[in-house]
């Protein structure tokens, strides 16, 4: 019995409407070693079909804008206590004040998503 080995599925190509998959399933006494096909449909109306290139724009724009505001941000705490002394000063009311603020306001979150549901 030989196999022949599959090339793996990329993701970059697109499924058509209605597509049959194929599979083999293994030499088992249930299955006998048949081959089965499966109609594969998809759901959605492929309204939003852009070409691929289209696709290579999004990305370039999004890795842009992520390696722009990783340089602002770097940019800033780097250079942000020339321009503003005032951030480098310790104040321990503030500093506790922004650490707990996202976890009681969780909390209070929490608790009145827990009402709702009784």
């Amino acid at each position: 019995m030989t196999t022949a080995i599959q090339p793996p599925l990329l993701p970059s190509l697109a499924v058509k409407k209605n597509a049959a998959l194929h599979m083999r399933t293994p030499s088992l006494p249930t299955s006998g070693g048949r081959q089965r096909r499966f109609v594969v449909r998809s759901t959605k109306e492929d309204a939003n079909s852009k070409s691929e290139d289209d696709g290579d724009d999004d990305d370039v724009s999004f890795l842009l804008k992520l390696g722009g505001g990783s340089f602002a941000g770097a940019a800033a705490i780097k250079y942000g206590s020339i321009l503003v002394p005032e951030i480098t000063r310790p104040n321990i009311t503030q500093a506790l004040i922004m650490i707990s603020t996202p976890a009681i306001l969780a909390l209070l979150l929490l608790i009145k998503q827990s009402r709702l549901q009784h």
